[in-house]
This record gives C-alpha cells, structure tokens and sequence, in this order.
C-alpha cells in the first residue's frame, strides 16, 4: 500500500469540504484499489489529498491518485475549478534523518529509529502489564 499526497489549487475562496474524502472513495473504480482518504485541507502551499492506495509499484500508485483526482475535477462539483498540481508519495528520509538514534537503534534490533524519547514504559515507576 502506497500513501499519495495529491496537491490540489484551490480556485479563489475554495475549500476542500470535509465530506471530500468519502465522495471520492465512491468515485473511484474497484481496480484503483483506494483504500483510504485523508482530507489535509491547511497543508502548504496547497490543500492535500491523501490517497492510500493498493499498488503494484510507486509509480502505478502516483499515476492512479493522479488520474482519480483529475477525473474527480471534472466529476465532482466539490472539486470544479480545483486543479491538480501533482501526485506523489511523500518522502521519509528527512524525517528519518532527524529522529533516527543510530544506525542500530537503541537495543541493536534497528527497530527503533523512530521511537520518541521518553518512552512511558521505560519510565521509573510506570505501571508493568
């Protein structure tokens, strides 16, 4: 399963409704295999969509979030005058950058390089299951 966000202009005063998510579900065809919406309507420096999509490869998973949200431009009333401005999976790299511990993680596994810090159970007095 491949995450895309789809960026999305907006034309003057349009918003993306939060029902959005729902009516494309219904909108796309069983083969795009869209699990998943996420309507991220304040992220910069366009409104996102984020597709949650069943694919074979990255590049089929961009190219059918691309090809659902156009048709849903020319479908859906609540994306008319909205244009698409592109549809790619988010990279992770910067984020796992900041946040990675060491290259082995903290117990030597490499399992936890995105572990926050303070983890509550691995705090003095936390409850033990």
């Amino acid at each position: 399963m491949y995450l895309v966000h789809v960026a999305l202009r907006p034309p003057p005063g349009g918003t993306l409704g939060a029902d959005l998510p729902a009516r494309l579900r219904a909108l796309a065809r069983p083969e795009e295999a869209l699990e998943h919406v996420v309507n991220q309507p304040d992220a910069l420096p366009y409104p996102v969509l984020g597709c949650y999509l069943v694919a074979r490869s990255l590049v089929e998973a961009e190219r059918t979030a691309l090809a659902l949200l156009r048709r849903a431009t020319l479908l859906l009333p609540a994306l008319r005058g909205w244009t698409v401005v592109r549809a790619q999976v988010p990279l992770l790299a910067p984020f796992l950058e900041l946040t990675a511990v060491s290259a082995e993680g903290r117990d030597g596994s490499g399992h936890d390089r995105i572990r926050p810090a303070g983890i509550p159970s691995e705090h003095p007095g936390a409850a033990e299951n």
